[in-house]
């Protein structure tokens, strides 16, 4: 395990240069963006999603360009957020097509978005990487994953532990990484800081001492080019899906990969398919196996 916390994650002010917090990120994994929204907002987007601000139960919230029009305006269309995601997720290609040379741009596009709770005595999540659901072979020229992780609450020392916890400069690691002798860095956020975080950096959620619930609105963006040549779930209608087969409907995409990748409302995309008195709703983090897709009926 890695030893006691005692670096910091590098904070600017949100009116800092572009080149200053890209500085911050390429040399460490991560950078904390403070102020990136204000009280007004935040409790704006609790109302929008129906949070109770004075909860002591954890529940999660997904789909939230559905549910939040302040999320859609202050967050995925943010043009500082969006200068930052081109300037590190775009990738420019030249291909010949016949005979002549063609130039495609791939540009980030929205991931997930979920809003996430931390009960009072909630333990620190495992270390881990967010970009192993992308099956990539590590360190990378690009980062294929980046998310923003912004406190809905403050988060620190005097607040109960960190929000976040990682490890500076693991996302240039390779595969064979290991923590020992490697000192966490942690995250101390004022409620609207932003921390944001390069997929191949390894981290956990920290714990919650406090006796308060904590919230953390999350959103990651990947590189645009990962998905479906065609799009399955728009040219198959929900109704023709429901009456293929099960190994058809995993086929076509209603399926999760482990460890989590292709999720819906936290849980294996198949059950939208299916009738609900027979869904397991049960809200996951992560998968711990794989689906045996070779023994569905």
């Amino acid at each position: 395990m890695p030893s006691a916390k005692t670096p910091a994650f590098t904070t600017l002010p949100r009116e800092s240069p572009d080149e200053a917090i890209l500085e911050a990120f390429d040399r460490d994994g991560a950078v904390i963006i403070s102020d990136l929204l204000n009280e007004t907002s935040i409790n704006v987007i609790l109302k929008e999603l129906n949070l109770d601000p004075t909860a002591t139960s954890e529940q999660c919230v997904t789909a939230l360009a559905s549910k939040s029009p302040t999320i859609v305006n202050e967050v995925l269309l943010s043009s500082q957020l969006n200068r930052l995601l081109t300037a590190r997720m775009s990738k420019t290609t030249t291909i010949w097509h016949g005979e002549e040379l063609l130039t495609n741009t791939s540009r980030p596009y929205l991931s997930a978005s979920v809003v996430f709770e931390a009960a009072p005595g909630k333990a620190a999540q495992p270390l881990h990487r967010h970009d192993d659901i992308y099956f990539v072979d590590h360190p990378l020229d690009i980062p294929v994953e980046i998310w923003a992780l912004i406190a809905l609450d403050d988060s620190g020392v005097g607040e109960g532990g960190s929000m976040i916890d990682g490890i500076l400069e693991s996302h240039k690691w390779g595969e064979e990484w290991d923590p020992a002798g490697h000192s966490l860095a942690s995250s101390g956020m004022k409620r609207g800081d932003c921390f944001l975080l390069h997929g191949s950096m390894i981290h956990r959620g920290g714990e919650n001492s406090s006796t308060s619930l904590r919230r953390t609105l999350g959103v990651s963006w990947a590189q645009g080019h990962m998905r479906q040549e065609e799009n399955q779930f728009l040219n198959v209608s929900k109704e023709v899906a429901m009456k293929l087969d099960e190994k058809t409907q995993r086929l076509i995409g209603y399926r999760m990969n482990a460890p989590f990748g292709g999720w819906y409302e936290l849980r294996d995309p198949i059950t939208y398919l299916q009738p609900e008195d027979k869904v397991d709703k049960t809200m996951r983090d992560f998968l711990e196996k794989e689906i045996d897709e070779q023994n569905v009926v």
